[in-house]
């Protein structure tokens, strides 16, 4: 599970509604972005993560994941 931010000069309106409403991109910038906005957004996306997931742990291993299901 990623959470995904798109970060692009190429701004395909179809690719990109198609992926947003697949889920499958958090949020998409187009050049040039708001560093501010940007950053606070990367904020966000770790807390939603974080709210759906727990907190990252990278003592996890594959196996813990396994074990888990």
């Amino acid at each position: 599970d990623t959470m995904r931010i798109i970060l692009s000069g190429y701004t395909g309106v179809e690719t990109v509604l198609d992926s947003i409403n697949r889920g499958a991109i958090y949020r998409f910038y187009t050049k040039p972005w708001n560093d501010t906005e940007l950053r606070d957004n990367v904020r966000l996306a770790f807390r939603q993560y974080w709210l759906t997931h727990g907190p990252y742990d990278d003592r996890r291993t594959p196996r813990d994941d396994e074990e888990a299901a």
